[in-house]
């Protein structure tokens, strides 16, 4: 008997893009994210993202990024808004805890920049 996989594809499909499925940033994108440092207050990840090349679906705790070249990053949140910022080298940027969402680097030069997450401040899914 053959059976109708059409509502298991539809299933996986939609699940493929679900917030549920956001994962942490250098599981999301490690050709990209190369931790430095990893303790039990913060890890410090090295993120070197060409131009157009952008990170899955992922999320934050909150953190800091430091700015090493110039770029332009635009962020899309899950089921919200899409902001992208320019950046400069030596910027210090200040994010709370991030929901799922995905980066993509939308200037013509590779973007290479520092990020220090903050463990203790992690980002919690809303309750329903």
């Amino acid at each position: 008997m053959k059976k109708n996989r059409l509502p298991l594809l539809a299933s996986v499909l939609t699940l493929a893009g679900s917030p549920l499925l956001a994962q942490d940033v250098v599981s999301a994108n490690p050709a990209a994210c190369k931790v430095k440092l990893d303790n039990d207050k913060v890890r410090v990840v090295e993120v070197t993202l060409k131009p157009g090349e952008s990170q899955p679906l992922h999320t934050h705790p909150a953190n800091l990024a430091y700015v090493l070249t110039n770029g332009s990053l635009k962020v899309a949140y899950a089921g919200g808004p899409t902001e992208t910022a320019t950046a400069k080298k030596g910027d210090v940027i200040w994010s709370d805890p991030e929901g799922p969402h995905v980066s993509t680097n939308v200037g013509k030069t590779t973007l290479h920049y520092v990020l220090v997450e903050l463990k203790t401040v992690p980002w919690v899914p809303p309750a329903k």
